[in-house]
């Protein structure tokens, strides 16, 4: 084991630099918003700060408080004493009693300047797109006419944007993610000394009514000093260590994949009676089998001309026309084959 690819006490104390003013105050949290009209910076003054141990290396904060009697904010932070990171997620919702607040708007999980002398380079990815030149790397020196800004397609996280990058300083790192599985955004912009990085939904603009809740991607940092092969590595280390899931305590071991779309494109000519058939097959023709796969376009998706395109998403039902009991008849199928059912 390299121990030059484990965390160390400067890694911590250059974590604790940048970041431990977030937690100094509620309105230190770096988000803004705007509501009924107003914009806003942190949690409100009146918020309530609690802190405990989730474990012997988390501690969670939740700093929680209300704007003008109808919005309530809380938001989960998280400090690790293994590694140099901080990770924070904000929800919205209405106060207990009104029926809905006023307009939300403009919601940044992030909205940070990062203050430094010398310009860093910023490392990004184009992410997927059925390409050849997919997850392409990209560098961009931010200094003080810079402008990056990256969100994907479709509704789809890794689809021509990729949630993670990278920013280089001499000496030192921030590797940054941007945690939620939809259309998310993020801007970079140098100015004199530093940097301004801003991150959320692209678009939000709504009101939340009693019972609903609004939440912002997790962001994620990480600090850690040297080049950015030792930051590639202790950002392995603690993503195997706290993110990847495990199964009784072991990390998922592989498994061989199977799949029948039945010849549609995607999974739209997919149904309930073709799938148990193929489920049914594939037992007696591929033991060895351990996953059967259903890939995009299970769910209702009929385009505006009428027409089923698997890439009209954002509902999680099977379609009640090819499969009218759910997908609970496919997974029994699975089981009974002794495979675990992949969606």
């Amino acid at each position: 084991m390299n121990i030059l690819n484990q965390t160390n006490e400067s890694d911590m104390n250059l974590c604790r630099k940048y970041t431990g003013k977030f937690f100094e105050s509620p309105g230190n949290l770096p988000i803004s918003y705007i509501y009924n009209g107003k914009k806003y910076k942190g949690l409100p003054e009146n918020s309530i700060v609690s802190r405990r141990f989730i474990d012997a290396n988390i501690i969670e904060t939740v700093i929680a408080g209300s704007i003008d009697d109808t919005l309530q904010i809380k938001a989960e932070c998280l400090t690790y004493r293994d590694y140099p990171v901080v990770e924070w997620t904000v929800y919205f919702s209405c106060v207990p009693g009104k029926e809905k607040t006023e307009i939300l708007e403009n919601v940044l999980g992030a909205d940070i300047f990062f203050e430094e002398e010398a310009a860093p380079v910023l490392v990004h990815n184009n992410g997927d797109f059925y390409s050849k030149d997919g997850y392409t790397i990209g560098r961009t020196l931010l200094d003080e006419t810079a402008e990056f800004i990256q969100s994907p397609s479709g509704g789809r996280p890794c689809d021509q944007a990729f949630p993670y990058q990278r920013i280089l300083f001499d000496g030192f790192g921030v590797n940054i993610s941007i945690g939620w599985s939809g259309q998310w955004s993020c801007e970079y912009k140098g100015c004199k000394n530093g940097f301004i990085f801003k991150a959320g939904q692209e678009v939000s603009l709504t009101y939340i009514k009693s019972g609903e809740i609004f939440g912002t991607p997790r962001m994620t940092r990480m600090y850690f000093n040297g080049d950015e092969i030792r930051g590639i590595n202790i950002w392995r280390r603690w993503f195997n260590d706290h993110v990847t899931p495990r199964r009784n305590g072991r990390m998922l071991e592989p498994k061989s994949v199977i799949c029948d779309n039945n010849g549609g494109i995607e999974w739209l000519e997919a149904t309930e009676e073709n799938q148990l058939s193929s489920i049914a097959s594939a037992k007696e023709l591929f033991p060895e089998a351990r996953m059967w796969w259903v890939d995009a376009g299970w769910y209702p998706c009929i385009d505006t001309e009428g027409k089923k395109e698997w890439g009209v998403t954002g509902d999680w039902r099977p379609d009640p026309e090819r499969f009218p009991n759910g997908f609970a008849p496919i997974g029994k199928a699975c089981k009974d084959a002794g495979m675990d059912l992949l969606v």
